[in-house]
């Protein structure tokens, strides 16, 4: 009954938590290209504690009010464990709780 647009531009963003700054961007795909729709970068201050990287994460998000779905997050650090998983459609609150359990994994 009902069918995907086939005009509708695929979006894409992407979370990029460095050691100096966070970096928010969001990308529309048409045809095979992409053009940056959003863009945020805040600096995280000397100390980068939790409090602070959270607050920098929270600033960038509030700022650009992400469309997408399809969020891709790349953190640095060598202490950082990357796992690609896949979700199926759920509230923020059922995402929070599952990744809970899909860290407790490694």
């Amino acid at each position: 009954m009902f069918r995907k647009a086939k005009n509708r531009k695929r979006t894409v963003a992407a979370v990029d938590v460095g050691s100096h700054a966070v970096k928010i961007l969001e990308a529309a795909a048409d045809q095979g290209e992409y053009t940056i729709t959003k863009f945020a970068v805040k600096e995280l201050p000397p100390d980068k504690s939790p409090e602070s990287l959270q607050e920098a994460i929270k600033n960038a998000l509030d700022e650009v009010s992400l469309d997408a779905k399809d969020i891709r997050i790349s953190l640095s650090g060598p202490h950082a464990i990357v796992r690609f998983i896949t979700t199926p459609e759920m509230t923020k609150e059922e995402l929070a709780a599952s990744l809970h359990y899909e860290a407790d994994k490694y």
